[in-house]
């Protein structure tokens, strides 16, 4: 049996094959063994970097994202007519009760170059008064005066504004003037008058003049100017009664009437019977209106108190209109801010959400990577098994060399003992 394993030994004993052997284990054993060493290193840290990776990838995308407190809407109550004391103006009341004031006479005849024919308007009569002048023939009054024998009051245009047309003595008087004229002259005519509203107030007589203008040719008449508006007539309201009892203090349908008229004044002036502040104003103008209210009168009384109380409702629709307007920006505001914070949160939520798409195929990428990292880590591993086999292989053929060489040695070293 000793010769049967000296055999394979002398063969691997020979010099050629012992020094490709050595050559084997000294060098290229080694060498490939540190080689897939370090692979199978990379390939863990190559693992453990892609698993912490995957790790931070699902940290990142497993928060939501913060959202902006979007404001609520807007809640308005609406806007209400502010509280105002509803007092009204009563020198406008008064106004209305006093007689015209500033009467004048506008001349509405040009330049004369030729006599006026008997009747022709030469001018009308205005005055001050919120009421109007009454119409012709009431409207205004001669009295008298230096000229007023050459004039008759006529009733000039469709509002019948009292006028003056000229008569037979002012066309002889003008007549006798444009013999001879050359150029142009004034002529100056003074009259006695007194004017009275539409609601019959009384002017003091009062003393007017004016010109007529004489020239030798032609010029063109001026047009009449607009009579003033007419104020429209209409009713009263609850201290009806006391009224009727001021303008007709007996029972009779005249008192009837104006019990009814004075009812009517609230709707009249914008208001209604159930309105107390409305009523608390009407109870004050009246008491302080009381010595001058007749029943002349009686209707300016009622248009100055409808005027006072319109502009008491004009300013509060203003100061309402103003109030709207302020909530309306403030409702505007709010719908911009939550606009703003809407578009802000969705902006948010599609950013997280391209960021989880792009952390999903990361997340798909790692793992490719990681898998393929294990494989080749095992395969490495699988090598370096053999290889380890194969050293130890290698280690238990040296040791049976060394005791076949040592048994070998020991029979030489008997056989020359035997025979010296």
């Amino acid at each position: 049996m000793l010769e049967q394993l000296e055999d394979p030994m002398s063969k691997t004993g020979q010099p050629g094959r012992q020094w490709a052997l050595r050559l084997q284990s000294a060098l290229v054993l080694p060498l490939a063994r540190g080689i897939y060493l370090v692979v199978a290193l990379l390939c863990l840290l190559a693992v453990t970097a892609g698993a912490l990776y995957l790790v931070y990838l699902q940290t990142s995308i497993a928060s939501e994202p913060k959202m902006l407190p979007v404001p609520p809407p807007y809640e308005g109550d609406g806007v209400s007519a502010p509280h105002s004391d509803r007092v009204v103006d009563l020198a406008r009341v008064g106004a209305r009760l006093d007689p015209p004031a500033n009467i004048r006479f506008s001349v509405t005849a040009g330049p004369m170059t030729e006599p006026p024919r008997e009747g022709a308007i030469v001018g009308r009569f205005v005055a001050d008064t919120p009421n109007g002048l009454a119409p012709f023939p009431d409207g205004v009054s001669l009295l008298g005066g230096r000229d007023a024998e050459l004039f008759e009051r006529v009733g000039d245009g469709r509002d019948r504004v009292v006028a003056l047309a000229a008569r037979p003595a002012l066309v002889t008087e003008i007549t006798q003037s444009l013999k001879d004229l050359t150029g142009q002259t004034r002529r100056s005519f003074e009259v006695r008058v007194v004017a009275r509203d539409a609601y019959g107030s009384v002017s003091p007589p009062t003393d007017l003049s004016f010109d007529l203008v004489l020239a030798a040719k032609r010029a063109t008449s001026e047009a009449p100017p607009p009579a003033a508006p007419q104020p429209d007539v209409t009713e009263l309201q609850k201290i009806a009664r006391e009224i009727a009892q001021i303008i007709e203090p007996e029972v009779n349908p005249a008192h009837f009437t104006a019990y009814k008229t004075a009812l009517a004044v609230p709707e009249r002036c914008g208001s209604s019977g159930a309105d107390d502040t409305f009523v608390a104003n009407y109870r004050r103008a009246l008491d302080a209106m009381r010595p001058r209210l007749t029943a002349e009168n009686v209707e300016a009384f009622y248009s100055g108190l409808c005027d006072a109380w319109r502009e008491i409702l004009k300013g509060e629709d203003a100061a309402l209109k103003k109030l709207r307007a302020k909530e309306m920006a403030a409702r505007e505001a709010a719908e911009n801010a939550r606009r703003q914070a809407q578009a802000r949160n969705n902006e948010m939520l599609r950013d997280h959400e391209i960021k989880v798409l792009s952390a999903k195929a990361q997340s798909s990428v790692v793992l490719s990577v990681i898998g393929g990292a294990l494989a080749l880590f095992l395969s490495v591993a699988l090598v370096l098994a053999f290889l380890a086999i194969e050293g130890h292989s290698r280690a238990v053929r040296a040791a049976m060399e060394s005791l076949v060489r040592i048994s070998q040695e020991g029979r030489v070293h008997a056989s020359s003992i035997e025979n010296p």
